[in-house]
């Protein structure tokens, strides 16, 4: 006979999810709840009875959930439509998915070769600038010294740079990083002035890069914008407008 009180309240463990598969996309109420929320939780207050004792959250979503029920089918189209595109989308990303997890290889989304590289910042622009002139300096003293491991004894020692033998990449990037610390001055506001300027136009050329992959989709699913709620004419449309569920 079991004589241990239960345990009331005991929430249960949250259930491992692979961070590795794609999550489920937004139906169309989650995207007009996503871009509805900020709005009406500021306002919240207003159309509802503060004495309640219900969370601004509460109060919140139930204002989203009525305003979505008074929406027109016109209204309603053009988060249908991005509910639809979502969903074919994550239909190809969990097909690769799943094909990964059939040879035990790590999942990794397909690279899109039009997305604008990642830009440069400050130090990368200061590194690139003097890394060759620290690797000659690096290399012509004669203090420097690598690490080498015998191949009979395995023991370590250090020795000599031997001639035509580079500099190791630790040592380069560690006098980098030292130099940058010791940077100051207009030579420092140089490079940030650099790094903010590609930063802006990289942020620029990531807008325009969104604008084009969302226009492409929608070119894809051909979703015309008077379609009548839930009824678009490809089967697998018809397919990705179900609702997977709240997932906000």
């Amino acid at each position: 006979m079991n004589l241990l009180p239960k345990q009331k309240g005991r929430k249960p463990k949250n259930k491992w999810r692979d961070p590795d598969k794609p999550k489920r996309p937004f139906s169309a109420y989650n995207l007009f709840a996503k871009s509805k929320y900020h709005s009406i939780s500021g306002n919240v207050e207003t159309a509802y009875d503060t004495s309640k004792r219900h969370s601004n959250q509460t109060r919140t979503m139930t204002q989203i959930a009525i305003e979505w029920k008074q929406l027109s089918e016109k209204d309603r189209a053009p988060f249908v439509a991005d509910a639809a595109i979502s969903k074919v989308e994550h239909g190809k990303l969990l097909e690769i998915y799943l094909a990964k997890k059939k040879t035990n290889k790590k999942f990794k989304k397909p690279k899109d070769k039009t997305k604008p590289k990642r830009c440069r910042s400050a130090y990368l622009f200061f590194n690139q600038a003097i890394r060759d002139s620290v690797k000659a300096e690096i290399k012509a003293d004669p203090s420097y010294v690598v690490t080498d491991k015998h191949p009979e004894t395995g023991v370590t020692f250090t020795r000599p740079l031997k001639d035509g033998e580079r500099v190791h990449a630790r040592d380069v990037m560690t006098e980098l990083g030292r130099r940058w610390q010791q940077c100051q001055g207009a030579e420092r506001k140089k490079y940030e002035e650099m790094g903010q300027l590609a930063k802006r136009q990289y942020d620029i050329d990531m807008a325009q890069w969104r604008t084009n992959q969302k226009n492409q989709l929608r070119k894809k699913v051909k979703v015309e914008s008077q379609a009548p709620l839930y009824s678009i004419p490809s089967d697998e449309l018809i397919a990705a407008t179900e609702d997977p569920g709240m997932d906000i």
